[in-house]
């Protein structure tokens, strides 16, 4: 059996997930290179799993990393505006992708990854949208999907991200970031954020470009993994100061193909207080029944699907035996190496991920016009 090669780009706070989930198969993979602008950072994720990523090659120029490895994947988890650039270099080269969101920092970028998708039909690019990858949330999409439910009529989704204005610095030297700032780590300014003290650490990144919504990508992408694509969309966001002084509350409208309506409340919460994302998470109700998904009180990382079609609440059959982990990497890592080996479809494929900046896009439009807002597909053009 093949032993596959992975390579990182970008090893911040987020490599350290990328790493965890290709550490649980390491009989199948090794960690051959890592590379960031920051030596520091490809340090401290060497620290964090000596037995995994402690041997691998050290680079600060991506192009050079390419160049002079033999690998077969490459987690791509640098800064948000440098997601098309770095994963274009690997398709080129010939590599599959693990990519972070989001795919497109914009819908111009979304229409060039969806030509990447066409131009690069025989490698597979598997994208990061953590929460599809694990169980509860699998089976409450198989229960939509294969009609126990009947046609959907109405939904709610409710998720808010913790994210507690926690700051990393990127870099021991700013004046280095200024300098190298296009080899690996991103671009060093955080758009849409208020300047901190110290403007090269992390606040969280946007999810696309110029807006203010940030952090509340994960509720909109598992409406389209549960309930397909949007016509159109209302969105607004709460006036209450968040991180940093922006808004941390989004609310929206969606209107799908299917005729379903589906209401959606995202964001982040930066008050340690009330906790991480909410314990009733989503449900739905259709024709021939309704469907809950539900987190636990007690145990915050332990999600459950339930259902009703007959009076009696049953619990949703299980779509995998593999177990659940922090951001889904243990999935999400062999789903793409059994679609390497099409054992498989994708889970979150490159294309899939380019519609979810489509749905962001109108989400953002719609907040700013205070409209409803059609969703733009982007167009596969060169």
């Amino acid at each position: 059996m093949k032993k596959y090669k992975i390579g990182i780009i970008g090893c911040g706070g987020v490599a350290k997930f990328h790493s965890e989930g290709w550490r649980a198969w390491k009989e199948d993979c090794s960690m051959t290179a890592l590379c960031d602008i920051n030596p520091s950072q490809i340090k401290r994720l060497k620290s964090e799993f000596p037995d995994f990523t402690g041997t691998a090659a050290e680079y600060t120029d991506y192009r050079e990393m390419l160049g002079k490895e033999k690998l077969d994947i490459v987690c791509v988890c640098s800064y948000s505006d440098k997601h098309l650039e770095h994963t274009s270099a690997c398709l080129d080269a010939g590599l599959h992708v693990l990519m972070e969101k989001p795919v497109g920092y914009n819908l111009e970028e979304a229409r060039q990854f969806l030509h990447l998708a066409r131009r690069h039909q025989d490698i597979k690019v598997s994208v990061a949208y953590s929460l599809r990858y694990r169980n509860a949330f699998m089976a409450f999409r198989e229960l939509i999907r294969n009609g126990t439910l009947g046609d959907i009529l109405t939904a709610e989704v409710s998720y808010s991200h913790p994210h507690f204005g926690k700051k990393i610095k990127v870099a021991s030297s700013t004046d280095y970031l200024k300098q190298h700032s296009d080899l690996a780590g991103g671009d060093t300014t955080i758009a849409g954020v208020k300047p901190k003290k110290n403007p090269y650490e992390d606040g969280g990144g946007n999810y696309v470009a110029s807006s203010e919504l940030t952090h509340s990508t994960h509720p909109w992408d598992l409406t389209r993994f549960f309930f397909g694509e949007a016509t159109h969309v209302f969105s607004t966001e709460s006036t209450l100061p968040a991180v940093d002084g922006t808004s941390g509350i989004q609310m929206g409208m969606l209107w799908m193909r299917s005729g379903a309506i589906v209401h959606v409340l995202a964001g982040m919460t930066a008050v340690p207080q009330i906790g991480g994302n909410q314990h009733q998470f989503a449900q739905v109700h259709g024709l021939k029944g309704s469907a809950w998904l539900v987190r636990d009180m007690y145990e915050p990382y332990d999600y459950h699907a339930y259902y009703r079609t007959d009076g009696e609440i049953q619990t949703a059959p299980a779509v995998t035996d593999l177990p659940d982990s922090s951001h889904g990497v243990i999935i999400r890592s062999k789903n793409l190496m059994n679609a390497i080996e099409g054992k498989e479809e994708l889970i979150c494929s490159m294309e899939d991920g380019a519609h979810t900046t489509e749905l962001l896009y109108a989400l953002w439009l719609s907040e700013r016009t205070g409209v409803r807002t059609a969703v733009l597909p982007a167009r596969v053009t060169g």
